[in-house]
């Protein structure tokens, strides 16, 4: 099971920090939102209270009386009616002098909720104070109040107003919905922002990683440039980086200094010793003097090679030409020739004509001999090389494949490194030709790519850039 990366990881935090954050702020909504209707119930009907006793009742020699109208009614169930509060009348002994809305059937209650009513009115007429309570009626939810009706200092009766909850919790329930519909898109949304977000944070690490991809020791002049304040980790990050990139610059080209000083300080003894041996080789044709003369002739290639090594990245105002590849391919196999009719190596090609690359005219030679030589190297004898040559709308493409050994991944992973042979040296090497091929691509942004496999030979596919 692959395992979840970092960005993912940061994403998912943010989305679930966006999670609780939705999901107490809804929780505490709803509390408050309660509260405040609540709050307007009980306000609801505590003014309704005043306007009762103020218009509706009175108490005459000790019972309550209701105003009547003009028609001999009362104006009090439609007052109720329109402020959606139900009432009941209690006398002194609690019985039922007349009930609206709810109430009116009082009597047909259960016993529970009758008994629960009782005693919340003998509370009320016993302490003189008004009571609260909540009632389960008829499958309604009602908050009610109980009043105490005083007059002269005495209780008379109590009045019961109530206010169905249904529409409280409609509310409450509709609330809630509205806000998992909002919790629901604010995760969504918040795992797209969250993405976009930690996309943008860390995307000098990304940054980062592409240079690192595209940095040896051939190629150190990429740096990191991240904008923000000198304590922002990434910028202390990137400067750090950005030092080491310049010590290693430095110590790569002092590296390079020492080789290529050395070599020349070699060149001119080897030169001489060279000359020696070939007039006393000419003069006496000892074998000891030829097997040195080989010997020698091997060293002055390698020093050749480290020199040319040494120069490709300081000689910044090489000429770009326009190259026929297939002659450079051509050149290549002809100076080979003579070891390719040794190993009877057959040559199969296929090179589109048309085919022109821009390179510094050296180069472009170097980087072709040396990989048609390898093949020619690690091809058995009687074997054959395949070479072709194409063109796409980006890029021209040579790619030579030989029927040799071939490389396991530790070799694929290492051929471009200086003075590392492979696993396989069927033939005397020094390590140097692919790492000038790979400091040429390098140098002039040529993707190169090797496909090997173990007994099967290897195949260098190298893109030039149209």
């Amino acid at each position: 099971m692959q395992r979840v990366g970092t960005k993912d990881r940061l994403v998912f935090l943010f989305s679930f920090y966006v999670f609780l954050a939705i999901f107490f702020g809804s929780i505490i909504f709803l509390i408050y939102f309660r509260g405040i209707l609540t709050h307007q119930i009980k306000s609801d009907i505590s003014k309704e209270i005043g306007e009762i006793t103020d218009k509706f009742i009175y108490i005459e020699e000790g019972e309550i009386q209701l105003v009547k109208d003009a028609n001999g009614g009362t104006q009090l169930k439609e007052d109720l009616l329109r402020d959606g509060i139900s009432a009941l009348l209690l006398g002194n002994n609690l019985e039922v002098i007349r009930g609206f809305g709810l109430f009116e059937i009082y009597n047909q209650a259960d016993a529970a909720t009758i008994n629960k009513i009782v005693e919340n009115s003998k509370t009320a007429m016993s302490s003189g104070k008004v009571t609260e309570a909540t009632l389960e009626w008829q499958a309604n939810k009602v908050f009610v109040y109980f009043f105490p009706l005083k007059r002269e200092g005495q209780v008379r009766g109590v009045l019961i107003l109530g206010k169905s909850l249904d529409t409280l919790n409609t509310l409450s329930k509709s609330v809630m919905f509205s806000f998992l519909s909002f919790m629901l898109l604010g995760i969504l949304g918040s795992l797209l922002l969250g993405y976009v977000l930690v996309r943008q944070a860390l995307k000098p690490l990304h940054d980062l990683n592409k240079i690192l991809d595209q940095t040896d020791l051939q190629s150190l002049d990429k740096t990191l440039q991240v904008d923000g304040p000198d304590t922002d980790e990434f910028v202390i990050l990137s400067r750090k980086f950005n030092d080491m990139i310049k010590r290693l610059r430095f110590m790569s080209d002092q590296q390079k200094d020492f080789i290529s000083n050395a070599s020349h300080e070699l060149k001119t003894p080897l030169s001489l010793a060279i000359s020696n041996l070939d007039v006393m080789n000419q003069k006496y044709k000892l074998p000891e003097s030829m097997e040195a003369m080989t010997d020698l002739f091997e060293l002055n290639n390698l020093i050749e090679k480290l020199l040319f090594l040494s120069k490709i990245r300081k000689e910044d105002n090489k000429v770009i030409e326009t190259v026929n590849l297939v002659e450079a391919v051509n050149k290549s196999l002809a100076g080979l020739d003579k070891e390719i009719k040794a190993k009877g190596l057959r040559i199969e090609q296929s090179l589109h004509k048309e085919a022109y690359i821009k390179l510094p005219k050296e180069y472009a030679q170097v980087l072709v001999t040396n990989l048609v030589s390898n093949a020619v190297k690690y091809s058995p004898s009687g074997s054959g090389i395949s070479m072709f040559i194409s063109i796409t709308g980006v890029a021209t493409i040579l790619e030579i494949t030989d029927t040799g050994v071939g490389m396991d991944e530790t070799d694929v992973k290492n051929i471009f490194l200086r003075f590392y042979r492979g696993k396989e040296r069927v033939e005397k090497g020094h390590g140097i030709g692919l790492a000038i091929v790979k400091a040429i691509c390098d140098l002039y942004d040529i993707d190169i790519k090797i496909a090997s496999k173990k007994n099967s030979g290897t195949t260098f596919t190298v893109f030039f850039k149209n």
